[in-house]
């Protein structure tokens, strides 16, 4: 009953789940097939070894407690709960599905497929005062740290030249609408 280096000789050994105990007391987890066709050799491992597949899922302590709810809950026939009893109150007192009120919303939109020149050129119109204003504001600013004796670029000082071209801009843009 020797046991050789590349097999085990499989007399007397007593069967654990997956490991193979040897009468010496040593623990191997035994050859298997690769589905490649390929054999894997056996493995020694410690005793009380649990492969990896076996190992049981962490489980925190508030889904044991949930579980633990769970099977009281079905031992006891027609036991009513306090917790059972504050979900049903907050149910009936919960506010309205905004859900519908989306809904009946979107319904009364209406979606038009016709986009005439006028809406574009109006658009574009917005877009460019929004950007004039935008410029002001900027310049604004560069005059307050120009008050403050803080240090301006050059291309910032150009801006502020440009500041009553820009406000006559922004007069005849709000003129044609």
């Amino acid at each position: 009953m020797a046991e050789s280096s590349s097999n085990i000789i499989r007399e007397n050994v007593v069967k654990d789940s997956i490991s193979v105990r040897t009468i010496k007391g040593e623990v191997y987890i035994p050859a298997s097939k690769r589905p490649d066709g390929s054999w894997r050799k056996p493995i020694k491992v410690k005793q009380g070894y649990v492969p990896q597949e076996e190992v049981p899922l962490y489980e925190s302590k508030g889904t044991q407690i949930a579980k633990q709810k769970e099977k009281i809950k079905k031992t006891i026939p027609g036991a009513v709960f306090v917790d059972d009893l504050e979900r049903e109150q907050k149910e009936k007192f919960k506010k309205p599905d905004k859900s519908l009120e989306l809904t009946k919303k979107m319904s009364e939109i209406k979606i038009s497929n016709k986009i005439t020149h006028e809406q574009i050129e109006a658009d574009m119109k917005q877009k460019k005062i929004r950007k004039l204003k935008k410029i002001l504001r900027e310049i604004e600013q560069i005059e307050e740290k120009v008050s403050t004796n803080q240090s301006v670029e050059i291309g910032q000082l150009e801006k502020v030249k440009k500041k009553g071209d820009i406000i006559k801009e922004l007069e005849d843009m709000n003129e044609e609408i």
